[in-house]
């Protein structure tokens, strides 16, 4: 139920978590799978925490007592499991009840595609539309891609991604992520609180890094 996912959503204090789990060294997230250094990115308003319509939304799907929900984390990765811990604290207030089930890195990632709520690390990809195309696409007869993890199928999401990937221009393809991402915002799979900083050292003897 779009309600439930809208709602958790709404759980996150991005600031704080950010803050607490990874030193503050990154960029609020807003729900969408494009981030900000991705040449086609639209800029988008960055979600509030909001508990009170967190559990407005709760009862409006039917749950007026809140939700007890599973989320599985990565035990390798310590953000992940305090992002997951802050998400647990703040949600109380939205009326979720989550339960952490921490297992192995190795379980993880066997299993990623098939648990019901987990928080996934993905890697950077040059474009935008790469990423969309790996983790919310899917065939011609509607069937989610290996990689597409929550199974979300969105016609009006494949229709504008397929315009988007035959689309050479920046600037046009740009105002297609513009819907993109509203469309993920507003009724998508993922809710992000963070984009992760990454770094890149050398020895001055290292010839043509950028």
């Amino acid at each position: 139920d779009n309600r439930v996912r809208q709602a958790l959503k709404l759980c996150q204090h991005r600031e704080k978590i950010l803050s607490l789990a990874f030193f503050g060294e990154g960029l609020q997230g807003q729900d969408v799978h494009v981030s900000p250094t991705h040449p086609e990115y639209c800029k988008v308003e960055t979600p509030q925490y909001d508990p009170d319509k967190s559990k407005a939304l709760l009862a409006e799907a039917g749950y007026p007592n809140g939700l007890k929900v599973d989320l599985v984390t990565n035990s390798s990765l310590p953000e992940i499991v305090r992002y997951a811990e802050i998400l647990q604290q703040d949600a109380k207030k939205g009326g979720f009840d989550i339960k952490i089930v921490t297992v192995p890195s190795s379980t993880y990632w066997e299993k990623w595609t098939e648990y019901h709520l987990g928080i996934t690390t993905w890697g950077h990809r040059p474009l935008g539309t790469m990423v969309l195309n790996l983790a919310y696409s899917s065939d011609e007869n509607g069937k989610p891609a290996p990689w597409n993890e929550t199974k979300w199928v969105d016609p009006e999401f494949q229709k504008l991604l397929k315009e988007a990937n035959g689309t050479f221009d920046v600037e046009k393809r740009r105002k297609i992520f513009c819907r993109l991402e509203a469309i993920q915002q507003e009724r998508g799979s993922i809710g992000n609180a963070f984009w992760m900083n990454t770094w890149l050292t050398a020895a001055k003897r290292v010839h043509g890094v950028k």
